[in-house]
Order: structure tokens, then C-alpha cells, then sequence
């Protein structure tokens, strides 16, 4: 087994396990902010009368966000079960939002399959980041736009200083004492370093698509990007396996 596949089983294993107090741990550690950004990453999508995806859909508030913004029908993707579960029962019998296993760098759609694609602090977690927006480069329609949420590793400043403090030592004891699992919220603030906003938007534009803007929430602690896909693009093939 490779290093990345051991990652892979690891953080798939730490979300299935705090999938029970998983929402309301993001509710206190972000004051309630990350619906917000949900709400504004599913607006900048633009799903209204259209097909969406929201890959690593977790317990599925921005697949709800995007119907709620008007989306024809929401395909949620995720790679742990437990999560997927979640995402059912909050949907209930909303038959407008379809959810499925898989993998994010193997999505299991043709090309060119969906109007808008949305991704929420998932990018940071995969082996391969890039690899992740190429897949979904490939999955968009020419036209398409791509609304990526991420943690990432703020710029040094005197701002986002008080944040950056909270975010690597606070959260995890808190996210501890909530969720019982401290070793899965001393992995949070560390995913959160690998990817800067700079780097996550270099990584879109080598995928292939045409970044429309990025913006910086929580005081740089998270960065909000908008990308589309041009009509000239083409990914290169899906293979299956």
C-alpha cells in the first residue's frame, strides 16, 4: 500500500468516526459561519434551473444550499458512508438530491455532465489536490463554474494573528471535548497548512480553468474560489478503475 492510499484510509476512517457530532462541532468552532459560506459558495455557483455537484458533500448542508438556490437536481459525492447516511436523512424524501460513494479524483461521471460544481474543505484533504480539480474541470460543462471552499494557511499578518492562535490551539481541544475524537481535530489545523489561497488558485488555473476571483473569510483562514470552464477545454479522458 502507497503513502497516499494510507492518507486516504486514515482521513476517510476519522470522518466516519466523528460523523455523530461532526455538524455541530463546525457550528461552534466557527460561531456558525460555515453556513454562511456554504449559503455564498451555493450563490456564486449559480445552480438555478441546472444539474450541480457537490463532491465530498460530508453530511450534505451545501448540497441542500444549492437546491435551496434553485438547482434542477444535486448529485452529492462522498467517500465515507457514514457521511453519506447523514446527507440521506437531513434530505429526507427530497428526491432532487441524489447521493453516491465515491472518490473525489475518480468521479464516476462522463465528461462535460454537470452545470456547476461546488467543493467544501475537500481539496486539502486529497493526496493530490490538483488531481481533484482536474476531474472536476472534466465533469463541467464548457461554461460550467466551479465554486471551491477550502481551510488554508492565512498570510502572517497582525489580523490574522488572534485567528490563527484559536484556530491551531483552541480547536483542536475543543473540537476534542465535543466530538470525544481529539486526534481527528489535532489533524484539522494541520490539513490546513498544506494549501495557501495563493497555491489553491495557482491549481485552478492549471487545471485548465479560468479563475473569476477568490476571496479571503475568517480573517484569511479560509479562502472562497470561483473558477469556469472554457468552451476550449479538454481534459483529458476519464478512465475507469
Amino acid at each position: 500500500m502507497t503513502l497516499d492510499e494510507e492518507r486516504v484510509l486514515a482521513v476517510r476512517a476519522m470522518f466516519q468516526r466523528i460523523v455523530a457530532r461532526y455538524d455541530l462541532v463546525n457550528r461552534i468552532m466557527t460561531l456558525g459561519l460555515d453556513q454562511r459560506w456554504r449559503a455564498r459558495a451555493a450563490a456564486l455557483a449559480r445552480p438555478h434551473g441546472g444539474l450541480a455537484l457537490d463532491v465530498g458533500t460530508g453530511t450534505g448542508d451545501l448540497a441542500l444550499a444549492l437546491l435551496a438556490r434553485g438547482a434542477r437536481s444535486v448529485v452529492g459525492v462522498d467517500f465515507a458512508p457514514a457521511m453519506l447516511a447523514r446527507a440521506g436523512a437531513k434530505a429526507g424524501r427530497n428526491g432532487a438530491l441524489s447521493l453516491a460513494l465515491a472518490d473525489a479524483l475518480e468521479l464516476p461521471f462522463r465528461e462535460a455532465s454537470f452545470d456547476c460544481v461546488t467543493a467544501a474543505f475537500v481539496l486539502r484533504n486529497l493526496p493530490h489536490p490538483s488531481a481533484g480539480l482536474a476531474e472536476i474541470a472534466r465533469v463541467l460543462r464548457p461554461g460550467g463554474r466551479l465554486v471551491a471552499l477550502e481551510l488554508v494557511r492565512p498570510r502572517q499578518n497582525l489580523r490574522s494573528a488572534p485567528l490563527r492562535l484559536y484556530f491551531r490551539h483552541l480547536v483542536p481541544i475543543l473540537g476534542g471535548i465535543v466530538s470525544g475524537d481529539f486526534a481527528a481535530y489535532r489533524y484539522l489545523p494541520r490539513s490546513a497548512q498544506s494549501l495557501t489561497a495563493n497555491d489553491l488558485a495557482r491549481a485552478v488555473a492549471e487545471a485548465g480553468l479560468e479563475p473569476e476571483g477568490w476571496w479571503e473569510l475568517a480573517g484569511g483562514m479560509v479562502s472562497l474560489h470561483l473558477a469556469v470552464r472554457p468552451k476550449g477545454l479538454e481534459p483529458p479522458p476519464h478512465h475507469d478503475g
